[in-house]
């Protein structure tokens, strides 16, 4: 057995062996000759001899060009350097009658000792046949290889063996190949897990053993964090590449304190310099620390612009995410200097230019200058001359007349250029072909420059391509919501002429249903040229609500209530509402069941039963009874809406003797029968928080007469809300109502079905059902047969992430008695502000109303409270 060990050094692994060639390379050095009488070139010609009897194609014989060698580690020099394989060297030796021939095969890499072959000669005259025999020798020892029989990897301890064999191209069982264990030995330093590798080769009859013996890296068993107030250790640890008992790579220490500077600088601690130490705990751990110095924070103190005419530095300054810093800064977080932002800045300052017609404006670098902790940064500005729009011209293929598309455009001939309106104005020509079909329509808009005129001639070129249809609709993510459900809202259907409006439209009604928190559109081609296919992604929220509360009276003692409400049962779209109020007198409930599409048709039906109590300031309602509704859509947009309503109800809690007739004559109970006929029309763009769109509706509802009861009277009520997209992600709001009820002959018109108002949906800063006519004799609210509501709310983001949100809001409405009229001079008004969440278990609103005309004997300011659906 023989056994070598080689070191691998990093000369050795870049050594200019070429990997990519197929055939060996080998070179023969003149042999040495001892033969007393020969000639000056014998031994170059007994070399060029043996490279002519050398043939094989897998053999590329180079010729020598350095000098003779003679020793081995010359041989693997001289080797290297002629970029050669193998080097065969030797000599031709007489002594007496006896001729020899000695050559060794020196493989330049050095992972074999040499290959010897020696060879006797009869006599000179018999040297060439000899040679021939050599020449084929040589052949075999160079080709001659053996497979490898096992192959070790040892010294790993952190890293698997199989990691380290899955990027080595030796194998067991193939042939021994020293270029493949050099290269096999780059890629497992490129692992980067290692500080040093050897090779042992064990040469066996049946074959070679191979040994990889690696010395793995340290690993981290400690990471300490020195030196650092404003950035926590959390922060600080995120972004560090490496983490505890992980290889410790040096690539990523650098990294590491690269990411730790990044991350001071987005807080304007520009001076932070990070440090690190590695310290041993023992031969195969180590503790690394980074030492912080943090220095002192720099803030944008001026932003200077140098050549702008048509805009004041306040106007450009809007334009920028970099802000100077002020007395609210610590709020807002302005002043602090985003550097990845100033090129965005140059850019949005260039289109504003480019969008007030300034097209040849030229925005030169910002300019960052440090004066101890404060920065200034200078941006200069060649604003050039502001150019107007000339003629405009459509061509192409048009679906309308020119001067009908032209109405579309909001760039006019003579208004100042404006490059982002011009592709509003693209895309608006666009969604009137997608509506048509077109989806795949072209339009190039060319742009023609006068500069003596100072005016810009735009042509919108128009392709408009084959007409679409639509293949398949597919629906993902609606892992609980059945696909027939989120099918029957889509105004467009499979087979249908391709109409992005009525795409567009599709998914605001997917919205509207309030089943989910995102939704998302996907085209993908279909299997046809002319086919489209829709892929709609919907994101599940919560459908549900639970609430429960306890409490405490001298007369039911303890009281449970709770409320669950499920909008979406059992992904049908169904919605069931149970509302209880268990008390050791008194039990209370509703139960609600709406079903929006009864058998898979467009007619809607639901129904209501209830035994409740409603608390008003000056008695309490105790009613029982229930409803049946049924609703069909008209159109995409409106549904009417027919309800039949039945109740019982009396009053009680209030005082006999002092109480008003109003109150005391309906001691005893009455009963209401009445039909509602309505109408509504919802063209919102979602269920919650919608930021565009209006709700408008009204109702005439009928009781009494043949349907009996003892209540007799017409109510007929409007309303009106808006919803109005502002900027910044701002909505504005207003609702107005109006509501007026006549009793019918000689029934009976209850209080309770009268109006009040006050409380978390009409007027807030207000009690519940406070705002009222009052019974002149006693003083007791007793409801109007008029009522007029105006709410005016301004709502605004506050983190968006989780669906928080702010609303300022102002309310103004009246009831009114039936001896007075309609009074918008008398109203009721309140201010106030709050917050609404949007959360997992449904929308919450707190909110605080300021009185601003309260009487004496009401209140001024109230907390509202509320969970379930805004209006």
């Amino acid at each position: 057995m023989k056994k070598h060990l080689v070191i691998l050094i990093i000369f050795f692994l870049v050594s200019p062996i070429s990997w990519a060639a197929e055939l060996l390379k080998v070179g023969i050095s003149p042999l040495v000759v001892y033969i007393p009488k020969k000639s000056p070139r014998m031994g170059e010609d007994l070399s060029l001899m043996l490279s002519q009897k050398i043939k094989n194609p897998k053999i590329k014989i180079v010729p020598w060009k350095g000098e003779i060698v003679q020793k081995i580690e010359e041989a693997k020099k001289e080797g290297e350097k002629q970029g050669l394989d193998y080097v065969i060297m030797g000599s031709l030796t007489q002594i007496g009658e006896k001729i020899s021939l000695d050559l060794a095969i020196v493989e330049t890499g050095g992972i074999k000792p040499p290959v010897l072959i020696y060879k006797e000669i009869p006599s000179m005259e018999k040297l060439e046949v000899v040679s021939t025999e050599i020449a084929q020798e040589l052949v075999y020892k160079l080709l001659k290889k053996k497979r490898i029989t096992r192959l070790e990897i040892i010294g790993n301890k952190s890293v698997d063996k199989e990691a380290i064999l899955a990027v080595m191209q030796t194998k067991e069982g193939e042939i021994f190949d020293p270029k493949i264990i050099r290269r096999d030995i780059k890629s497992i330093f490129k692992m980067g897990f290692f500080k040093d590798i050897r090779v042992e080769v064990e040469d066996f009859p049946e074959g070679e053993i191979v040994k990889f013996i690696v010395s793995e890296k340290p690993v981290i068993k400690q990471i300490i964090i020195e030196g650092n107030k404003v950035i926590k250790d959390s922060d600080i640890r995120e972004v560090i590449a490496l983490k505890v008992n992980s290889i410790l790579k040096e690539h990523l220490i650098t990294k590491s304190v690269e990411q730790i500077k990044a991350l001071y600088q987005k807080e304007g601690y520009f001076d932070a310099q990070v440090e690190y130490k590695i310290i041993p705990i023992t031969s195969e751990k180590v503790k690394l620390t980074f030492i912080i110095k943090e220095g002192e924070k720099a803030y944008i103190k001026k932003i200077i612009f140098e050549g702008n005419k048509a805009f004041k530095d306040k106007t450009l300054k809007k334009q920028m995410k970099n802000k100077e810093r002020w007395f609210l800064s610590f709020i807002t977080g302005s002043g602090k200097l985003k550097t990845d932002e100033l090129e965005n800045d140059v850019n949005r300052i260039a289109n504003f230019y480019y969008n007030h017609g300034y097209i040849n404006v030229k925005i030169g670098e910002p300019q960052v200058e440090r004066r101890g902790t404060d920065i200034y940064i200078t941006i200069p500005i060649e604003e050039g001359e502001q150019y107007k729009v000339g003629k405009i011209a459509i061509t192409g293929d048009l679906l309308k007349p020119e001067t009908e598309l032209k109405k579309i455009l909001k760039l006019k001939s003579g208004a100042v250029y404006n490059r982002e309106q011009l592709q509003k104005d693209i895309t608006a020509l666009s969604d009137v072909y997608a509506s048509e079909g077109f989806a795949y329509v072209e339009i190039e808009p060319e742009i023609k420059v006068n500069s003596s005129t100072l005016s810009v001639d735009v042509v919108y070129h128009i392709k408009k391509g084959i007409k679409v249809y639509v293949g398949r609709i597919e629906f993902e993510g609606n892992t609980k919501t059945r696909d027939k459900v989120l099918r029957r809202e889509l105004w467009i259907g499979e087979g249908e002429t391709f109409n992005k409006i009525k795409i567009e439209k599709s998914i605001e009604a997917l919205h509207r249903l309030g089943y989910f928190e995102d939704v998302k559109l996907e085209t993908q081609r279909g299997e046809e040229p002319n086919e489209v296919n829709l892929k709609i992604k919907v994101k599940e929220q919560p459908t549900g609500s639970f609430s429960i509360g306890a409490g405490y009276s001298s007369i039911e003692n303890f009281i449970i209530m709770a409320d669950i409400t499920q909008r979406n049962l059992f992904g049908r779209g169904q919605q069931v509402t149970l509302r209880g109020y268990i008390g050791s007198v008194t039990q209370r409930y509703t139960f609600d069941f709406t079903e929006p599409y009864l058998f898979d048709s467009q007619l809607s039906t639901g129904f209501q039963a209830f035994k409740w109590d409603t608390e008003y300031i000056d008695f309490t309602k105790e009613s029982s009874g229930g409803e049946i509704r049924l609703s069909y859509p008209l159109g995409y947009y409106s549904r009417i809406y027919s309800t039949y309503h039945y109740e019982k109800a009396k009053t009680a809690d209030f005082n006999e003797e002092i109480a008003s007739k109003y109150i005391t004559e309906l001691a005893d109970g009455i009963a209401t029968s009445s039909i509602r006929l309505s109408w509504r029309r919802d063209t919102r763009n979602r269920f919650f928080n919608p930021s565009k769109g209006m709700v408008l509706s009204g109702s005439i509802e009928y009781a009494g007469g043949f349907l009996g009861g003892d209540s007799a009277f017409n109510r007929y009520e409007g309303s009106a809300s808006i919803f109005i997209p502002l900027f910044w992600n701002t909505v504005g709001f207003i609702r107005t109502k109006v509501g007026y009820i006549d009793r019918r002959g000689k029934g009976v018109l209850p209080l309770f079905e009268k109006y009040y108002l006050g409380g978390p949906n009409t007027i807030r800063g207000y009690d519940f059902a406070t705002i009222s006519p009052r019974d002149p004799e006693t003083g007791e609210r007793i409801g109007g047969n008029k009522m007029f509501l105006c709410n005016l709310e301004y709502r605004f983001p506050i983190f968006e992430k989780i669906r928080l949100f702010g609303v300022v809001f102002f309310d103004a409405g009246n009831s009114y008695d039936i001896n007075q009229s309609f009074d918008l001079t008398n109203l009721k008004k309140s201010v106030g502000m709050g917050v609404r969440w949007f959360s997992p278990m449904g929308p919450i609103r707190l909110e605080f109303g300021f009185a601003l005309n309260a009487e004496e004997d009401e209140s001024t300011s109230n907390w509202e409270f509320a969970m379930g659906t805004f209006f």
